[in-house]
């Protein structure tokens, strides 16, 4: 009959073995070697949802474990393999996706950029609400930083170094150059996939308070755009989507425009004639 000392020695190495599927991916050669965040926008503005760790050999799904992943400051909700940073499962593949809660507020990639080269702020009214004016440019916008994580696994930190933006990166920016208005108007345009037959073009104009020199600000602030761009909108709905940046007031309560109202009216002439 064994002693009390062995039947310790004999469990203590039974639970080891059990344990260690648990851990043996953590143990493995296989290195972590890039980390890309992965943002939506929702109604209230963009998150963070998931990031998409790289790993040097492939990984298969039974060798996975939450216990080796952390993201600092989220929690993790669910972990599958994938074949890329596309948030689709897959049996085996060199990404290992982290989806996260995602219920922080919607301004944490949101910051307020000064130009003390402008002295103008919005005016005050009644019960102080802002007033803006027409053609004003302000000198307090907002701008979206990329998003960031920091990842620990096997034992290492990893700082996210790419961001992939859900439906927003299917944008493409440009800027217009208006001869009429002499105006420079920034852009951004959805492309659809079915390009076979005429489609409406579906124009987003934002409010003032996303006024902004980055080209971006409009698709990250809400759905108001990226919404038409979504895949199950598009596969209902087709359509060109055009979400104009503006960095000036271009309408006031005093129904006072912007030249660049006038430029919009043209760059959606400009893009019916020239999109192919």
């Amino acid at each position: 009959m064994p002693t009390r000392r062995e039947f310790l020695i004999k469990s203590v190495a039974g639970a080891l073995i059990v344990s260690m599927p648990h851990i043996v991916f953590a143990n493995t050669n296989n290195k972590a070697i890039n980390a890309t965040a992965i943002t939506q926008v929702f109604g209230d503005g963009v998150r963070l949802i998931a990031i998409a760790v790289e790993f040097e050999k492939t990984v298969n799904k039974k060798d996975l474990s939450t216990a080796a992943f952390d993201v600092k400051d989220h929690h993790i909700d669910k972990i599958f393999v994938s074949q890329s940073t596309d948030l689709v499962e897959a049996k085996s593949g060199k990404f290992v996706i982290l989806e996260l809660e995602h219920s922080k507020p919607q301004n944490e990639w949101q910051e307020t950029i000064t130009d003390h080269t402008i002295k103008k702020t919005p005016h005050k009214q009644g019960e102080g609400k802002p007033s803006w004016v027409a053609g004003e440019k302000l000198n307090q916008t907002i701008k979206y930083k990329d998003a960031s994580a920091t990842v620990i696994t096997q034992n290492i930190t990893l700082e996210t170094n790419a961001v992939s933006n859900l439906v927003v990166d299917n944008f493409r920016q440009d800027e217009y150059k208006d001869n009429e208005s002499g105006k420079t108007l920034k852009y951004n345009f959805f492309i659809p996939e079915e390009q076979d037959k005429p489609l409406p073009l579906v124009l987003f104009m934002h409010d003032a308070g996303a006024t902004s020199a980055q080209v971006t600000t409009t698709l990250f602030q809400g759905l108001g755009a990226v919404i038409w761009a979504e895949p199950r909108e598009q596969q209902k709905r087709p359509c060109y989507v055009l979400a104009p940046q503006y960095d000036e007031i271009i309408a006031d309560d005093d129904w006072r425009t912007s030249p660049l109202l006038d430029t919009t009216i043209n760059l959606v002439q400009h893009l019916i004639k020239n999109t192919k």
